[in-house]
């Protein structure tokens, strides 16, 4: 586990200088690195992240697969055939025109690898009110460490977090355009269309309660039934996993925990916000986060649903820093310390049990 102990210490560190050298804009609250040192930090930090997940070698649970789907199903495919053709045809034409260059699946890995941190660093640094906790948070909470056994679908999920400024805009069409262009790299992000229109009620309305009712009193009372709703709605190649009847569903800590942020913003929905311009933004980030637990309890019965919440989870780590501002000025660095210890232990409990991400093996080992 020490790799990854290493990386969390270096990349918050480096976070943590970034977060000093940033200045706000007054007209967006837009946050930047406004000198040089800070923005080299945060370059060299993005880069170790890229690096660490793209040279990885048999970690996770889907490298094998992506491997053999590199080295033997694609060298000889008809780019467009692959483009047009295939269901994720945007995915696997980067592994067609790779293999025009190496036979070597590296490159591959690490271009995914970058498609998926970049996007989701440069929203975070700009976005987030405390960037060292959130890029804490973003690897504590395995959301970083999740892309390991789901490239494609974490990849649509970078992009559609990259949308992030359109939906504060207000720009649903533009949205809709990227959740098109998601659904070519993983056809799953078709949920992001629903999931839309949701985005723009208000935390506390009734129409948010009644959703949640619907799918908890669902789920409760009509298990099997909610198992078939959701084998129906499924791609026709991820209805197998419908099937499992050995599936225990997802861990209960992970509910937990996405539980948490739903249940305080609400409590102290008054508290979080400075000002006005803010509560665009935290109404979203909010109601990411409550589409994120319904998505979890609904992994309960079965963990593919889970998987689906890749696309609200990343939002936490810029909805859980606001929760900060509930304490006084002089308590806020004693309750970052407590939230990071928190998460820290969740991290730990599931990094041994999570993906096959234990031992972390490089493609640099042998060279040493």
């Amino acid at each position: 586990m020490l790799p990854y102990f290493v990386l969390l210490a270096v990349v918050f560190t480096l976070a943590y200088y970034v977060q000093t050298q940033q200045r706000v804009s007054n007209q967006n609250l837009i946050r930047k690195a406004h000198t040089q040192d800070g923005r080299w930090a945060l370059i060299i930090m993005t880069a170790i992240l890229v690096l660490f997940a793209g040279l990885r070698n048999w970690v996770g649970s889907d490298f094998g697969v992506y491997r053999w789907f590199y080295t033997d199903i694609y060298p000889n495919a008809s780019l467009w055939e692959t483009l047009f053709l295939e269901e994720e045809g945007l995915f696997w034409g980067i592994a067609v025109i790779l293999n025009y260059f190496t036979a070597d699946p590296t490159l591959f890995f690490l271009i995914c690898s970058a498609l998926i941190v970049i996007p989701i660093i440069r929203i975070i640094s700009r976005y987030s009110i405390n960037f060292s906790l959130s890029v804490f948070l973003y690897l504590a909470m395995m959301d970083y460490f999740s892309s390991f056994n789901g490239m494609r679908q974490w990849v649509a999920t970078a992009i559609l977090f990259a949308g992030l400024p359109l939906l504060l805009d207000g720009k649903k069409w533009k949205y809709g355009f990227l959740i098109l262009l998601a659904y070519f790299f993983h056809n799953s992000a078709v949920i992001m269309l629903p999931a839309m229109f949701t985005l723009y009620w208000k935390p506390k309305s009734g129409k948010t309660y009644v959703l949640l009712l619907f799918i908890f009193t669902f789920f409760f009372v009509f298990p099997k039934q909610t198992n078939e709703f959701l084998q129906w709605i499924a791609p026709e190649n991820y209805k197998k996993y419908f099937d499992n009847e050995g599936d225990d569903g997802v861990h209960i800590l992970r509910v937990l925990v996405a539980v948490l942020p739903v249940v305080l913003t609400r409590i102290f929905y008054n508290n979080i916000a400075e000002n006005e311009k803010e509560k665009p933004l935290i109404d979203i980030l909010i109601n990411f986060s409550t589409l994120h637990f319904m998505i979890m309890m609904l992994g309960l019965q079965n963990t593919t649903m889970a998987r689906l919440g890749m696309y609200f989870s990343p939002y936490n780590v810029l909805l859980i820093p606001y929760l900060l501002r509930v304490f006084k000025q002089e308590s806020r660095l004693t309750a970052k310390v407590i939230v990071m210890i928190c998460f820290f232990a969740y991290f730990y409990l599931l990094l041994p049990v999570d993906s096959n991400l234990l031992p972390y093996r490089s493609v640099l080992d042998g060279f040493w």
